[in-house]
């Protein structure tokens, strides 16, 4: 398995971790995975992916789960360490850039010479987010409180509106016409606004609180058809509007962003399908073979039924929904 935390090794380490915790039973059988970790973030230079799903963001969230163990926090000091040698600086702030080697598809045509990806599964708001757990862990505070408040500003400076309210595209590079991204967790306004909103809890920051308040309503008030919401995964799909807008009204008290969250509820609810094989309780996920349309039986949590399963039950219970850690909500 790869060291990603989605679909690597950390992330049956996370699971471990999280739900031993939970359970006040956690078992002692992680320490292989600490130490294999801190020996891949200790390699420089650094040359794998440094995002969420497959990257050093990814292996930094391994290492909040696993605080504050002494090992975890030193893994995730290099990983700060690492995401500070990558780092570029210029008069906007602080950024990531990905390379057009680690591109496929459409993403290489619209990035020949790489990209720097704003969203939160690949890109710069998933940095931010982690950046914003480490601060609030104490780890590494003065690099990571740093590169946080540098990488805010670069991503306010490359809003489609003045003053960082105008929505975001998926990326930046050059000569790409950039246009508003999709409405989800992995990509877009949704995404953004949750790592602003987790930036502004970790660090008592009112201004960036606002920008993530203002980015959800317009998520919310945003028309169905022009989201880009095809399925009902965490990933790309309704559920992951779903958690994002719940944990902003509950920061908020915002009514439209409840309002919203009950008509993705709706919306969900109604996509199920009855009677039908390629589905889990009726769910069926979206993927494209060939570029053609396949729907899946998909049990998992990043688009499948587990993620629907337990965002519909963080709407409706008193118990704070944890595990959205490993999404970087919370």
């Amino acid at each position: 398995m790869s060291a990603g935390l989605f679909g690597g090794f950390p992330g049956v380490g996370w699971a471990v971790v999280h739900v031993g915790r939970m359970l006040d039973t956690e078992p002692d059988t992680t320490g292989e995975i600490d130490e294999v970790l801190l020996e891949v973030v200790l390699k420089r230079p650094w040359r794998g992916d440094f995002d969420l799903i497959s990257g050093l963001v990814g292996i930094g969230v391994y290492a909040l789960e696993r605080m504050p163990e002494p090992v975890a926090e030193r893994c995730l000091r290099e990983v700060i360490g690492r995401l500070g040698e990558l780092a570029q600086h210029d008069a906007n702030g602080v950024a990531w850039h990905t390379s057009a080697a680690r591109l496929v598809g459409r993403r290489q045509e619209a990035g020949p010479e790489g990209i720097y990806d704003l969203g939160m599964a690949h890109g710069l708001a998933g940095v931010i987010a982690l950046l914003a757990g480490t601060h609030a862990a104490g780890v590494a505070r003065e690099q990571a409180s740093g590169l946080l408040e540098g990488a805010v500003s670069w991503l306010l400076a490359h809003s489609l509106g003045p003053g960082g309210h105008g929505g975001f595209p998926w990326a930046h590079a050059p000569g790409f016409e950039p246009h508003p991204a999709r409405a989800a967790w992995c990509y877009g306004d949704a995404g953004i606004a949750a790592a602003l909103q987790h930036a502004a809890a970790c660090t008592h920051n009112p201004v960036w609180a606002e920008h993530a308040r203002a980015l959800a309503l317009g998520v919310a008030r945003r028309p169905r058809g022009e989201t880009g919401v095809k399925d009902v995964g965490i990933c790309h799909g309704s559920a992951g509007l779903i958690q994002i807008l719940n944990r902003l009204y509950q920061a908020t008290g915002e009514p439209a962003l409840r309002e919203a969250v009950h008509d993705w509820i709706s919306w969900t609810l109604a996509s199920r399908v009855h009677g039908h094989e390629n589905s889990v309780a009726g769910f069926q996920a979206l993927n494209y073979e060939g570029g053609q349309p396949v729907w899946l039986a998909d049990r998992g949590l990043l688009g499948g039924a587990a993620g629907v399963a337990l965002a519909l039950l963080a709407t409706v219970s008193d118990v704070a929904p944890r595990w959205d850690r490993v999404f970087l909500l919370s």
